[in-house]
């Protein structure tokens, strides 16, 4: 699957461009965009409980992976903002959500795919674009970054002086 990384700096990607484009808060909630994009990953820990100490609690945690259950949680992360700031937090934590499962939906489906339509089927889904263990998401979410990086360090960008 698509790593940490890649999803972290598409976060930073969409939140840099809204900014950009006129949402001054954008740079602001970058970071939550970023917690946003590991939610579904919630699951893997559950992995861990099952390898290491034998608690098999991974059919609880499979709903985390959806698109019902991830917007659940980040819906339930945004209660931890201050009340003026929940709606916004909860849409930098969909923004993330949202391009996880985007790059998820392109994995060969070595897996059966994601339940993109759970509570409702049971029927996974997949583009089987990308091998899990490809380098290939990382290489093109790299190519929007350090263009606008270097648009940020020069101070080019249309709001906001140069620097990081």
């Amino acid at each position: 699957m698509p790593d940490w990384l890649t999803y972290v700096l598409s976060a930073w990607v969409v939140s840099e461009v809204l900014f950009i484009s006129g949402r001054r808060y954008a740079r602001r909630y970058a970071g939550v965009a970023a917690i946003g994009s590991v939610l579904p990953d919630l699951v893997k820990p559950f992995y861990l409980l099952k390898t290491y100490l034998g608690l098999d609690l991974i059919g609880f945690s499979v709903p985390l992976a959806t698109p019902v259950g991830a917007f659940l949680v980040a819906g339930l992360a945004s209660t931890l903002f201050p009340r003026r700031r929940w709606t916004r937090a909860f849409g930098f934590l969909s923004i993330g959500v949202i391009i996880h499962l985007i790059w998820d939906s392109m994995l060969h489906p070595l897996g059966g795919g994601q339940l993109i339509l759970f509570p409702f089927s049971f029927k996974q889904y997949s583009l089987g674009l990308i091998w899990s263990d490809s380098i290939l998401p990382l290489l093109i979410v790299s190519v929007p970054f350090v263009i606008l990086m270097a648009l940020r360090v020069t101070g080019s960008s249309t709001h906001g002086g140069g620097g990081l």
